[in-house]
């Protein structure tokens, strides 16, 4: 049945339209999702009229149709209703389309107003979910993360806290994240605890202090000013409390411990009750009794009018000692130097006290000697006494019995006998008493008479200079008795003859050991005399003559002499070397590079001596190639020499003949000449007696040969363009430029060229026509050429429609085709032909059961095919 717009349907004849049904009778659906309906028209038999679907008109009750699709948001079971109405009647049918709630979304909160508890108790909370278009989901606690702010804590849906507050309670859906609040509101609770408060920690004796105590519950909330029904007491019970005004104090000073008690709660503070204003001092010892010109250290205590102790007056303390003595330096001292009894009296600011004092002779301080001062001949001793005196100087008797004498730095001391030294010069007589008590007196020790002498000298002089000596006398403990150079005769040698000398001045030409002998009244000693050279005069080179290689060293050893002909030693370390015509000296060694006969020069304090090295060339040590650079065309060639020097630069003849060569990275060398074909920059290389030297040889290509086209051979796409390349060689190969390169095409092939000349042109292909023919390019009479089929586009916008038993296909006209190939497979690698030169766009198969897959290509002029067309799949059951 056709309906056509605009008709009238008949109502009442036999085959009229009477209701409508919808399919699918039931369906189900996520909440705002869409579902479309069919909706087939039937008459009063059951006849089926057709598809009403387009002209039917869809509503839902929970949210729109759109056509024959509709939606809702609304969770639950709802009827689609599908009429179709004309002039005569109208026909209806209807559906139910089942809608279910999305995943949770989001949470309200309950109780979501103003919650209170007590600081520590729990609120529990539950919540109701909702999905994202507001569909209740039912209870959602177990869903929900609940959280309080700005502090406490939350298990599971139960929130509390312990400060007194006000408190945002947060119930989070766990999934997506979003939230709802409520409030809860935080009491205190019962009291658990008091403070208390004092207006100060201390008091002096006689005062009091003002107390106030506080209320908390067990976390710490305030509960207020309690005061009033708390009771006070004081520890110890020197103290006081006045349970009216909250005062307590003391006139003990102590520490105290003030207890404020409400219940069975407590609560402590300590208050110190500190000394009142000085009433009195105390001074302390009383009695003493030290040694004179010991200090007695005193103490002053100052006291309140209640007897507290104040502390320490000796700050603000004059001390002062009667009938005589001294108080100080320090302030909290007194001493006196003669014995008897003392009063020491202490004032601070009129307020006095007294001590008594009793001074007694010290202890032995120090010892006195006598003589203090003393002398002695070396060998003999000086018998000394000792008084023992106090620390204030008071004699305390002669003590020499007990006391220990010792001698310093030397020396000895003897009980009975005195102290004595062999060592004349000054000492330091040391006595000890008991084990710390010292005295000291001074010894002066002299020489006894002369036993023998000594010879003084330089020790060492020059040849031919002065040499003054000296003679000293000792006595036997060779302790100097004087100078006895004018009384006693010197005389030079005791190895090589002697020789009177002049007075005391001895004199040599001779260099070596020696000795001066001095005679004093047949006292005699020698002192030894080392003669040495006298200054220099003239120096030797060794060798004379020497030969060595160029570049090879030859060392030299210079020896200075006086004028007397002793030899000074080796000088080479201070001379000068020098080498001529050239060369170097350096750490008395001279070395020359050129071939010759050179003299070296030694200079010394402005003395010189020479000596004669004669230089010969050293072996070969590398070579030079000639030229060292050269330019040839491809397939020419070069013929080298080689020079051989040693390594100092001098020419040791023509290596030509006994030289090697070759040539890289190509060619070839016969002797000495090379060739190579490859365009660009070799390097030659010669070598001779395992030496080696390279050159630089430039091959520039030869006349043009030849011309290739890139690419060769390529398969254009009708409407489309290609670049070609033009590529001009020599006949080595070697690239030459192609920018006089002419470009035409063959008669009959479909397309053009631009431009027509260069190292490049493109070919633009026919929008509609395909053929083959070949582009050429040439320079002169070179000529390359390239192959070109233009060929069809490949066919687009293939599609397949699957009916019962067969597929149809369509596809859009490929440019410059003429007729079309079909393939077909089982599946997407084994495609074959199965239509050959199919004129038409349209193609119906019958392949069977099975999946089966196509594509279509497009042919042109001469059977000239293009690319396949994408590939599509049909299914049959």
């Amino acid at each position: 049945m056709t309906i056509l717009g605009g008709a009238h349907l008949p109502v009442a004849a036999a085959g009229v339209l009477d209701h409508l049904v919808l399919s699918p009778a039931t369906a189900s659906v996520a909440a705002g999702a869409s579902q479309a309906f069919q909706a087939e028209g039937f008459d009063a038999s059951g006849n089926d009229l057709g598809n009403y679907t387009p002209f039917a008109i869809f509503t839902l009750p929970g949210g729109p149709c759109f056509g024959n699709v509709c939606t809702t948001a609304v969770a639950g079971s709802q009827t689609v209703t599908a009429e179709f109405a004309w002039s005569g009647g109208a026909a209806y049918g209807t559906a139910t389309l089942n809608v279910a709630p999305l995943p949770l979304d989001s949470v309200l909160i309950s109780p979501a107003g103003l919650s209170f508890i007590y600081a520590g108790a729990s609120q529990s909370y539950t919540t109701e979910g909702y999905d994202v278009f507001g569909n209740d989901l039912g209870n959602a606690t177990s869903a929900s993360t609940f959280t309080i702010a700005p502090s406490g804590s939350c298990t599971g849906a139960s929130c509390t806290a312990t400060i007194v507050g006000t408190y945002t309670v947060t119930a989070t859906a766990t999934v997506t994240g979003k939230s709802s609040t409520a409030s809860l509101g935080v009491l205190p609770g019962q009291i658990a605890s008091i403070t208390l408060t004092a207006s100060s920690a201390w008091v002096p004796a006689g005062g009091s202090v003002l107390y106030s105590v506080t209320g908390a519950d067990q976390y710490g909330n305030s509960l207020g000013d309690i005061s009033a029904a708390t009771a006070l007491s004081i520890t110890p019970a020197d103290g006081y409390c006045n349970q009216a005004t909250h005062l307590c104090g003391g006139t003990v000073a102590s520490m105290h411990t003030v207890t404020a008690t409400v219940g069975v709660l407590t609560a402590t503070a300590t208050l110190q009750i500190t000394p009142g204003g000085l009433d009195h001092i105390a001074i302390s010892p009383a009695t003493s009794t030290v040694a004179a010109g010991t200090q007695q250290p005193y103490a002053v205590e100052a006291f309140d009018p209640y007897g507290n102790d104040i502390g320490s007056a000796l700050s603000t303390t004059t001390l002062s000692i009667a009938p005589s003595g001294i108080c100080g330096p320090y302030a909290s001292a007194c001493t006196a130097t003669t014995p008897g009894a003392y009063t020491v009296t202490a004032n601070d600011f009129g307020r006095t006290a007294t001590a008594s004092l009793t001074i007694v002779p010290g202890p032995p301080a120090s010892l006195v000697l006598s003589p203090a001062v003393a002398s002695a001949v070396a060998g003999t001793s000086t018998a000394f006494t000792a008084v023992a005196v106090d620390s204030v100087g008071n004699s305390l008797g002669d003590v020499t019995a007990n006391t220990t004498f010792a001698i310093y730095p030397n020396g000895y001391c003897e009980p009975g006998a005195g102290c004595g030294s062999n060592v004349a010069g000054t000492y330091q007589i040391s006595a000890r008493y008991q084990q710390y008590i010292f005295g000291q007196a001074t010894l002066t020790i002299t020489p006894g008479p002369t036993d023998h002498i000594i010879v003084i000298g330089p020790g060492i002089m020059f040849a031919g200079q002065n040499a003054t000596y000296r003679a000293l006398a000792y006595d036997q403990y060779k302790n100097l008795i004087g100078d006895v150079t004018s009384s006693t005769s010197f005389a030079l040698g005791t190895i090589r003859g002697t020789t009177a000398c002049t007075g005391n001045v001895c004199s040599t030409t001779v260099a070596g050991n020696d000795g001066v002998v001095g005679n004093y009244n047949g006292l005699i000693d020698i002192e030894s005399l080392q003669v040495t050279p006298g200054p220099l005069d003239h120096i030797t080179l060794t060798p004379a003559t020497a030969n060595v290689t160029a570049g090879g060293s030859q060392g030299f050893v210079v020896d200075a002499y006086d004028q007397y002909g002793n030899a000074i030693g080796d000088q080479t370390s201070t001379s000068s070397l020098t080498i001529g015509p050239d060369g170097a000296c350096s750490a008395g060694a001279c070395t020359a590079t050129k071939p010759g006969l050179h003299t070296v020069s030694a200079i010394d304090s402005g003395k010189s001596a020479t000596a004669s090295i004669s230089v010969t060339a050293g072996p070969l040590d590398h070579l030079s190639l000639t030229p060292a650079t050269a330019t040839i065309t491809a397939g020419g060639s070069v013929a080298y020499g080689v020079e051989g020097f040693d390594y100092y630069g001098n020419d040791l003849g023509s290596f030509t003949t006994n030289s090697s060569f070759a040539i890289t990275p190509d060619g070839s060398c016969v002797s000495a000449s090379c060739t190579a074909t490859k365009a660009g920059l070799h390097t030659v290389m010669a070598s001779s007696q395992g030496q080696r030297v390279t050159g630089s040889l430039a091959v520039n290509a030869g006349p043009l040969a030849s011309i290739a086209i890139a690419p060769a051979s390529v398969s254009v796409v009708v409407g489309y363009t290609q670049m070609f390349t033009a590529k001009a060689a020599d006949a080595y190969g070697n690239a030459l430029s192609a920018n006089a390169a002419s470009w035409s095409l063959s008669s009959g092939i479909p397309g053009t060229i631009s431009p027509g000349s260069g190292t490049t042109t493109t070919f633009s292909a026919s929008g509609s026509n395909t053929g083959t023919g070949t582009i050429k390019a040439s320079i002169g009479s070179v000529i390359g050429t390239a192959r070109i089929d233009v060929i069809p586009a490949p066919p687009t916008n293939l599609v397949g429609v699957v009916k019962t038993a067969k597929v149809d296909f369509t596809w859009t006209a490929a440019a410059g085709a003429k007729s079309y190939n079909v393939y077909r497979g089982t599946s997407p690698t084994n495609l074959v032909l199965l239509k050959s030169e199919f004129p038409s766009t349209s193609f119906t198969d019958n392949p069977g059961s099975g999946t089966f897959y196509y594509y279509v290509v497009a042919l042109g002029n001469g059977g000239l095919q293009s690319a396949p067309s994408y590939m599509v799949s049909a299914t049959f059951k």
